[in-house]
């Protein structure tokens, strides 16, 4: 993002927090309003309701069941904040009246290509200091910057400056079912579980009627589960 959008874009958030600002708020608002709510879930079924992370299937069966309806939480959290009215100086407006009035006053805007004499390229530190960052950040930008204009090639930027982000491989998950026996599990789950309730506690039992049902599906195979399943 620094590279083809500039430095002083502020296109991701970096470095040690030193002020309230809106999205931090907005991420703790998001954890309260529906992420604490997941991962007690989660942490409840492992406890009490036999599911296993390292399972496999047991993985799949958790987004099977409930990726579509985190997701839609996701989405109906989105459109609550981008219409919440902030409180701004002199008037209030929500993030989407924001966003369009910007739309209408500079135009659509987004990864544009930068021309050589753009100051975000001709000065790109400029207006960093006015930015809040305290000397170690601002040392470390001037050094990114640094490699980045006298030794674009060496490959030494992340390696000498910053050290790599962290990386958690997240493969999406096996189906364990043949495409009969996920025929059946799908027409055995809606019987017992129809779709048609958001309470957590009616969550519970779609896990547990949906690893009953897996289990008996798998077992019916006569011949023991595989371990990587």
């Amino acid at each position: 993002m620094e590279n083809y959008q500039g430095v002083i874009r502020n296109s991701y958030i970096w470095g040690r927090s030193m002020h309230n600002t809106r999205v931090e708020r907005m991420w703790r608002d998001t954890t309260v309003a529906f992420l604490n709510k997941w991962k007690g879930f989660f942490y409840d079924l492992e406890r009490s309701h036999s599911l296993n992370p390292l399972l496999n299937r047991h993985i799949w069966l958790l987004h099977f069941l409930f990726l579509g309806k985190i997701d839609g939480d996701c989405q109906k959290w989105a459109n609550h904040w981008n219409n919440h009215k902030l409180s701004l100086r002199g008037r209030s407006a929500s993030p989407l009246q924001i966003w369009m009035e910007s739309q209408l006053l500079h135009g659509a805007r987004g990864l544009e290509h930068l021309m050589p004499d753009d100051p975000r390229i001709a000065a790109p530190l400029a207006a960093v200091p006015n930015m809040g960052l305290n000397d170690e950040m601002l040392s470390q930008l001037r050094a990114r910057q640094h490699i980045r204009i006298h030794a674009p090639e060496s490959g030494t930027l992340s390696d000498t400056v910053f050290e790599p982000l962290a990386y958690v491989p997240c493969d999406p998950p096996n189906n364990p079912f043949s495409l009969q026996e996920f025929h059946n599990f799908h027409v055995h789950l809606e019987a017992i579980t129809p779709d048609m309730d958001s309470r957590m506690e009616y969550q519970t039992l779609c896990w547990i009627h949906g690893l009953s049902i897996m289990s008996s599906i798998l077992a019916a195979r006569g011949t023991p589960i595989q371990a990587d399943l």
